[in-house]
């Protein structure tokens, strides 16, 4: 199988068949329109894009194709294109561990395997995780079921029996519980590990590793459309790194047909939320005597809110994180939505985060009238360890902070 590697957001010139282009652009259009595809929860941050997956013609059989803020493995027909992330595999891997939206990884080992493609990474990741609750046993709960029997058990549905009887078939319609396996959140793991044992992107060897751990589940049913809203309880919070991983196999999927003969399947994963968590969560974790905390307020007495990343001590100053690469001057949008911020707030001082890949002075402080934005980057350098690059931010923001007008 041919294989492309592309960077996330950037266009790449490759060479495509337009069923290819067609079927590409229609899973991106399929998952764009699912809100909550990559693994994020209600009330994260929406994605605007009306596709997740651009293929722009350039003629001879050329495409540009752009993959929106996400990483993952994208497959039309025999190509498969591994789409990489815009920083530094193992700054990435160290924020998205801070983010605490999925299971605690090893960065370093992470890193390592990850140069086959970030969808492997994650489906090994999960296989581990099930592995780790099988060797406990899976969960029992009671299950609501209806059904026809020779004897009668539960609570007799009166009416449904006296039809049968009628139809010439004398067994009672009873509705009783089950104690058993079927549950929803072993229907998801279930499903995530069919999922891995299926896909023909994987090794051998991990897919081989998914089907066995799949024979404890004989009993498990099929997903239903509710079961990956169902949440942990105490007594099965053992769960909860294997469901986490689980529901990002089945969420961050998308199956899509075009009109020709070509098909397009997906393991996308979206960034920019789960980067900008990271980089809230470091910054909250080393400054907690700054009151750190992410707030929204409304725009009275229309319907529109402003919420920035952190809002310091109830407003001394805001700061909004942009999963960006910093370029050589102020991105006129940011800079725009950082006045507004401290504007809705009632502070006059705002910054702004964004990344680095190259060594390069930090863009100058601006006065936008009565409004200063400051700019500081996570230098997302593969020669700076991503703890580094932490330690750097935490004392900028700490620097700029104590500087700040009380």
């Amino acid at each position: 199988m041919r294989t492309e590697l592309i960077t996330e957001t950037t266009e790449t010139p490759l060479a495509l068949s337009p069923g290819q282009a067609a079927a590409l652009e229609a899973s991106g259009r399929r998952l764009a329109s699912t809100k909550l595809w990559w693994g994020e929860r209600a009330g994260d941050k929406e994605q605007s894009e009306p596709t997740v997956i651009r293929c722009r013609p350039l003629g001879g059989g050329n495409y540009a194709v752009r993959v929106t803020d996400a990483v993952g493995i994208v497959v039309a027909g025999d190509m498969q294109i591994v789409v990489e992330p815009k920083i530094d595999i193992r700054h990435f891997l160290y924020l998205l561990n801070a983010s605490g939206k999925l299971p605690k990884i090893d960065p370093a080992k992470g890193a390592a395997d990850a140069d086959a493609s970030f969808w492997q990474l994650v489906a090994r990741w999960y296989v581990d995780q099930l592995q780790h609750v099988v060797q406990r046993d899976l969960v029992r709960d009671y299950r609501e079921s209806e059904a026809q029997l020779s004897l009668a058990r539960g609570r007799l549905l009166s009416l449904p029996t006296a039809r049968s009887y009628y139809q010439g078939v004398p067994r009672p319609t009873c509705r009783f519980e089950d104690f058993d396996i079927d549950t929803p959140l072993n229907r998801i793991l279930k499903a995530a590990a069919t999922t891995v044992a299926a896909s023909s992107q994987l090794p051998g060897e991990l897919r081989r590793k998914a089907r066995a751990l799949l024979r404890p589940f004989d009993e498990v049913g099929e997903l239903r459309a509710d079961d990956l809203a169902a949440g942990l309880e105490r007594r099965n919070a053992w769960y909860a790194d294997a469901l986490s991983l689980a529901r990002s196999v089945l969420i961050g999927q998308g199956r899509a047909l075009s009109a020709g003969p070509q098909a397009a399947w997906t393991f996308l994963f979206r960034t920019p939320y789960l980067i900008e968590q990271g980089v809230r969560q470091v910054l909250v974790g080393a400054l907690s005597d700054w009151g750190l905390a992410k707030e929204t307020r409304r725009m009275m007495p229309s319907s529109l809110s402003l919420t920035p990343d952190l809002v310091v001590n109830d407003g001394l100053a805001v700061v909004d994180i942009k999963y960006k690469l910093a370029g050589a001057g102020w991105n006129r949008a940011d800079l725009y939505q950082a006045v507004a911020f401290a504007a809705g707030f009632r502070t006059q001082e705002a910054a702004v985060i964004g990344f680095a890949k190259v060594t390069s002075p930090p863009l100058p402080a601006v006065r936008v009238g009565e409004f200063g934005v400051t700019s500081f980057t996570w230098r997302a350098l593969a020669a700076v360890a991503p703890s580094d690059a932490a330690a750097e931010l935490i004392g900028d923001v700490t620097a700029w902070l104590r500087g700040l007008p009380s």
